[in-house]
């Protein structure tokens, strides 16, 4: 939902490129940045948003992924903007490797 405005200017432009949601149904960039600075916080969960129905509204080429033979569109040359909605686990929690450098560690 951050790149809304985005996608709207590659549509108008006919800008070929894929942008990937990994739909958890939370914030949990949000959450899992304040669960490790803060110990804890919010579950940031979002309302049900239909990511399909929104990209589609953009005008852009959305599709919402349900298995690994999906992901075979991706090889596709796209003439517009493509919205792909990748639904995952509201527990997955990457590490990201330049967190240290992120959340400002002290010096020791």
């Amino acid at each position: 939902m951050m790149v809304g405005m985005e996608l709207a200017t590659c549509v108008k432009y006919g800008i070929g490129l894929n942008v990937v949601v990994f739909d958890d149904g939370h914030l949990n960039m949000v959450r899992q940045g304040a669960r490790r600075v803060l110990g804890s916080g919010d579950d940031f969960q979002l309302p049900v948003v239909d990511f399909v129905a929104w990209g589609r509204s953009l005008g852009c080429e959305t599709h919402r992924l349900t298995d690994a033979e999906d992901f075979a569109l991706l090889s596709r040359p796209a003439r517009g903007p493509r919205l792909i909605i990748v639904p995952i686990d509201a527990q997955a929690n990457l590490r990201n490797a330049r967190e240290r450098v992120f959340n400002f560690p002290e010096e020791s």
